[in-house]
């Protein structure tokens, strides 16, 4: 369709679609957790972090796909981990202050997830400056992997 057709008028009406779609029909909740670079303590050679700090956990509507988890067997156990998709609107993270980043946290079930891939596989009308969804591919974290502090600020 042509972007002569196309305005912020309908790019709205799409968009108000598909947040009622996944607040109030599917009705899927993740909690997020967002990564605090600067109370994370992170190695000084390596730039990384065996345990990450988190602020405070947001409860946010999402469409969530699971995919069979894979099972490794290892030296001393069965490992198995957990692949699943999350689909966010773009609007309902703006509204509540979230900025969706690769190695942020997800808790979905008794499960915790981490993000590994962000892309945007939805766009309105072939427009690609107008995304509606947010796709987040995550892993299962292992436990222990992330702490949570209640006294930082929230985003």
């Amino acid at each position: 369709m042509s972007r002569l057709f196309v305005t912020d008028k309908e790019k709205r009406f799409f968009d108000s679609i598909t947040k009622e779609l996944i607040q109030k029909i599917i009705c899927q909740k993740v909690i997020y957790y967002a990564i605090s670079d600067e109370h994370t303590n992170t190695h000084r050679l390596y730039d990384e972090s065996i345990r990450k700090t988190t602020f405070r956990p947001v409860e946010v509507n999402a469409l969530v796909l699971f995919d069979d988890p894979i099972q490794n067997v290892g030296e001393f156990s069965i490992d198995t981990v957990w692949h699943i998709e999350v689909y966010f609107n773009v609007e309902e993270l703006k509204e509540r202050n979230l900025i969706a980043r690769e190695g942020d946290f997800l808790k979905f079930g008794d499960i915790t997830y981490e993000i590994e891939k962000l892309t945007q596989p939805q766009i309105v009308y072939g427009q690609i400056e107008k995304s509606v969804m947010i796709k987040s591919v995550c892993r299962s974290s292992r436990k222990g992997q992330f702490e949570v502090l209640d006294n930082l600020p929230g985003y």
